[in-house]
């Protein structure tokens, strides 16, 4: 079997942002390096919604933790697994109030440095060695998010994860 069908890359939450919700794993595939990989999201279990007709109820699931790699999904979402795979996103039900933003810093010491800054600022973010995921509300677009991360690039600290 290929890389793409047998995916060796298990990407895990340590301390997802919203661990107290979650009661449940999903998984979620993204591409890296032209290979499958997985990223295991928490996520919190919502009751069963009536079906859309097709005689089938749907659990439904709201993701507890910033993703690090999967796109489109994000801190907030709703999500839908597939039927027949339970556990595996298959969609987006309802968009949450989060965009994700993410910064590679360029070593540890940046990636500390840049962590403080978002720590002191009260955002949520999450962490995985020099890779840092930040959940933006949509409701505080302008409020700092955005120009924090640029100068953290600007300054040679950082690039552009997504």
């Amino acid at each position: 079997m290929s890389a793409r069908t047998m995916p060796d890359v298990t990407v895990r939450h340590p301390a997802p942002i919203w661990r107290d919700r979650a009661d449940v794993t999903l998984v979620s595939a993204f591409l890296l390096d032209g290979d499958i990989g997985w990223e295991e999201l928490p996520a919190r279990r919502i009751p069963h919604r009536p079906g859309d007709g097709s005689g089938v109820d749907r659990d439904v699931f709201e993701i507890c933790c910033i993703p690090f790699f999967s796109e489109p999904e994000a801190l907030g979402d709703i999500v839908i697994d597939a039927p027949e795979a339970p556990g595996l996103v298959a969609e987006i039900d309802e968009r949450g109030d989060f965009t994700t933003i993410g910064v590679w810093a360029k070593d540890h010491a940046a990636a500390d440095r840049i962590e403080d800054g978002l720590t002191s600022r009260g955002w949520p973010f999450e962490r995985r060695g020099d890779l840092l995921v930040v959940a933006r509300p949509s409701d505080r677009a302008g409020d700092g998010y955005q120009a924090f991360l640029d100068a953290c690039v600007q300054a040679g600290e950082a690039r552009w994860a997504n």
